[in-house]
């Protein structure tokens, strides 16, 4: 199972490759979303993520809407707020399984 840094390969690695200059954009694209969507997994192997967001990821690339915030202005201001919060709670997770996935390669 992957932990910590290992667990953003997949994320740095899309990363990378989105930015292959290649003829076949297209396909160079798909291969960033299905790296994409396996962080995604994994990220919600150890449950940082939220339905919302899931259900955002699996829509990813299929032409459905990806935007889980709502139309209206103050729900849409509510939602980005909760959002924010959700973000920072997230990375405050990963820094924590960062941490431990040190502090063990540390005392082996």
């Amino acid at each position: 199972m992957y932990t910590g840094r290992c667990l953003a390969i997949p994320f740095t690695i899309a990363e990378l490759n989105r930015r292959i200059k290649s003829s076949d954009r297209k396909a160079v694209l798909l291969r960033s979303v299905a790296l994409y969507k396996e962080f995604i997994t994994l990220c919600d192997a150890y449950d940082l993520v939220t339905s919302a967001e899931r259900t955002a990821a699996e829509n990813a690339g299929t032409g459905k809407p990806v935007s889980v915030l709502p139309t209206d202005p103050g729900a849409r201001r509510t939602a980005k707020i909760a959002q924010f919060k959700a973000e920072k709670e997230l990375k405050a997770k990963v820094e924590v399984l960062t941490k431990n996935s040190l502090g063990r390669l540390l005392l082996a």
